[in-house]
């Protein structure tokens, strides 16, 4: 799933030169770009050892990875305390239980796919 919304914002990443007027920012919600690096961000923070290619492979900025896991902490802190007393458990035991997937465990990014944005193919400093 996080590949899947990841790869709708391609074309926001392949094209990284955005003119927006200042309004634009005043909108209740973020720009794709940011909702792009977010996303990953989520999954990293959350399990860098399954979403680890999203940062070798550039899609994610190694300066924005190091704080993921913090990030992740925090919206899962704010799901367990606001959205977990509404759940129902035995329906919810029954979606996790279920297998969604026939092999959860693909890499997201085994090979630039999308192209990374172009500060990640600068080389570093």
């Amino acid at each position: 799933m996080i590949g899947g919304a990841a790869y709708t914002y391609k074309n926001y990443i392949r094209n990284p030169r955005v003119n927006l007027p200042l309004t634009a920012f005043a909108d209740a919600h973020s720009a794709p770009m940011q909702r792009f690096y977010n996303l990953l961000c989520m999954a990293y923070g959350a399990d860098r050892d399954t979403f680890e290619d999203v940062v070798e492979n550039g899609y994610l900025p190694e300066d924005r990875a190091r704080s993921c896991q913090m990030e992740f902490g925090e919206v899962n802190f704010a799901f367990n305390k606001l959205i977990m007393p509404a759940i129902d458990e035995e329906l919810g035991k029954k979606a996790m239980d279920k297998a969604w997937l026939s092999n959860p465990h693909v890499r997201l990014f085994p090979s630039p796919r999308l192209s990374p944005p172009p500060q990640a193919m600068q080389p570093s400093k």
